[in-house]
């Protein structure tokens, strides 16, 4: 492999530059759960008023889509960076299409619950919890789905990081492939404990379990200055080399 010739991006060498038989059966995946998104909602309103009721579904519409899109992200910037197409990347793709596929459900419903509380009930939502176990539930599956969904995401790059001499990954890719797997096992993290917390506690505080998604904000700055900090450290490090 001829790594000089290679396109860079953010200092990686771009190793799947070519579009893969794995990427486009992946893409076509996250495309229909897209499309899943969709038809998971009311029918197709057959008056003005029921087009004007269905407008309060695209908040959670959007949400989910953004969340969809950044998961298709991670596994694009994980082909584009190292181009893998072997045994144990089709094992881990087809586990990611399956994750996603059964992970889009609560997806929306999570978010049109959030966006129906949060609006006092302006945007109103077409899934109804009658009791308060069912949502405590419907955290826990959304908490799993979303942390297993992470977790390959995580291995596929941990795929790769073991593939780096074969790969010929230079000591800032290395870095880089640690730091996504890094950041994939962070993102699991509030997910998780929400997934646990909605199951152990009793009903009437395991509602309340979704706020874990609120960590974000708070801790998602110390991981990107964490990892900020090594890796001008690094540049700084490869330039004095260059020299």
């Amino acid at each position: 492999m001829d790594l000089s010739s290679l396109p860079v991006k953010d200092g990686f060498r771009l190793r799947g530059t070519e579009i893969t038989r794995l990427e486009t059966f992946t893409d076509a995946a996250f495309a229909f759960a897209v499309t899943m998104l969709v038809i998971a909602g009311d029918s197709i309103p057959t008056s003005f008023q029921a087009l004007i009721n269905s407008l309060s579904d695209i908040p959670a519409f959007a949400a989910g889509i953004a969340m969809i899109l950044f998961i298709w992200y991670g596994h694009l910037q994980w082909s584009r960076r190292y181009g893998l197409e072997d045994a144990v990347s089709i094992i881990l793709s087809g586990a990611l299409i399956l994750s996603i596929l059964v992970f889009v459900y609560p997806l929306k419903l999570v978010f049109a619950a959030m966006f129906a509380f949060f609006s006092g009930g302006a945007l109103k939502s077409a899934f109804t919890i009658n009791q308060p176990d069912e949502l405590a539930g419907l955290f826990i599956f959304y908490g799993v789905g979303f942390t297993l969904t992470c977790l390959v995401i995580a291995l596929l790059f941990t795929h790769a990081w073991r593939k780096r001499e074969e790969l010929m990954l230079d000591e800032l890719e290395v870095f880089e492939t640690k730091a996504s797997i890094g950041l994939w096992l962070f993102i699991a993290i509030p997910a998780f404990l929400s997934a646990i917390l909605a199951w152990i506690l009793p009903t009437h505080l395991g509602v309340w379990s979704g706020f874990c998604y609120w960590l974000y904000p708070f801790i998602s700055p110390i991981f990107s200055i964490q990892t900020g900090k090594k890796r001008e450290k690094l540049i700084a490090e490869h330039a004095a080399k260059s020299i």
